[in-house]
């Protein structure tokens, strides 16, 4: 499905821009933080599209093949980036102090919560370290879940009700928010817990729907995407509408056909979706290095910080192409070794030697 790649780099893409300085404020971009919901209800579509089988003759020993190779997929990333974070914390004088409580976001604690994959799950300081790594930490937690969601949902037999529970739930971590006081979905930690916990599992309903012969109409479609990922332009009381028109743009992208499908399929988008898992962790730290660079040079006329802010864009993007050909990639390739190796029979009662 070449166009839910180019998707996923669309979104990396956006939240990279939400994140530059010069570009916050920008029409569309201020709502970059939304590419990390494309990120999870995408995440939901995939891992079910590659897993569906996977409770068919289920056991403990496959239900932690499946974690490992997913763990192979994010982990050797998610620890490079990590490293660097502490890294450039340690070595830059003041670097910390960009943030509130510098003590705590570089701390041992902060670190170790980090590395092991759980620093959203209820820790006061879920942007610790490496900021974007907050978004793993959820989508681990929605791994850890997955055989249990992957059972309801495949108790699901009709395209309507999984068309429904699929906008349920959307609807409901709309209302969840709203009740917790969050005027926008820019939050993380136990919020962003509840972000993957609903938007995930509508990812999974979508593929169902789509695997039982379900098909947008690509033009009508298109224009409803469009329209609902446009709408918080007109009004910030339509942020929310955002995901409704995210599945939409998930379904088209898994069928190929239209506009926006042909669109996210071209040879460039898929490729920027390639390497999008290297944007995404690296980006923050690059940007914030040049943050630091600002501040203590006392940088802060338009100009310059616009200059900067592309010189970031080029940078990010250049380190993501080196680390996706030369660290992911090979990186992914082994972990996928280790974790899919024949399991070796069991040694033969009496054997000697």
């Amino acid at each position: 499905m070449p166009a839910l790649t180019g998707l996923r780099g669309i979104a990396a893409l956006w939240v990279m821009f939400f994140h530059l300085p010069a570009t916050l404020t920008w029409p569309i971009v201020r709502n970059g933080y939304l590419g990390v919901d494309v990120f999870f209800v995408l995440s939901g579509f995939i891992i079910s599209s590659a897993y569906f089988t996977l409770l068919d003759g289920f056991s403990v020993r496959e239900y932690l093949r499946f974690l490992q190779v997913r763990l192979a997929r994010i982990y050797p990333l998610h620890a490079a980036s990590l490293s660097l974070a502490i890294a450039v914390a340690a070595t830059l004088p003041g670097f910390g102090h960009l943030w509130a409580d510098p003590a705590q976001r570089f701390s041992a604690e902060a670190a170790i919560r980090c590395a092991a994959l759980i620093q959203s799950w209820g820790y006061r300081q879920p942007l610790a370290c490496n900021a974007p790594s907050w978004s793993l930490s959820a989508e681990w937690a929605a791994y850890l879940l997955f055989p249990l969601i992957l059972a309801c949902v495949r108790r699901v037999r009709s395209v309507f009700i999984a068309l429904s529970l699929a906008a349920a739930l959307l609807a409901t971590l709309i209302a969840l928010l709203i009740y917790q006081g969050s005027p926008t979905l820019d939050v993380a930690g136990l919020p962003g817990m509840l972000r993957v916990g609903f938007e995930f599992p509508c990812g999974c309903l979508l593929y169902r729907a789509f695997a039982m012969g379900y098909r947008p109409k690509p033009m009508a479609a298109s224009i409803l995407a469009i329209a609902l990922i446009g709408s918080p332009e007109l009004s910030d009381h339509c942020n929310w509408l955002t995901l409704y028109g995210f599945a939409i743009i998930v379904l088209l992208g898994a069928t190929g056909r239209g506009m926006l499908a042909r669109l996210m399929a071209s040879r460039l988008i898929v490729f920027l979706g390639e390497i999008s898992f290297s944007l995404y962790m690296f980006h923050w730290i690059i940007i914030k290095l040049s943050v630091w660079f600002c501040v203590r040079y006392h940088i802060g006329n338009a100009p310059a910080v616009l200059a900067i802010s592309a010189l970031d864009a080029g940078i990010s993007l250049a380190v993501a192409v080196v680390s996706y050909r030369y660290f992911e990639t090979p990186a992914r390739k082994w972990g996928r070794r280790i974790a899919l190796r024949p399991l070796q029979p069991a040694e033969p009662r009496g054997a000697v030697g």
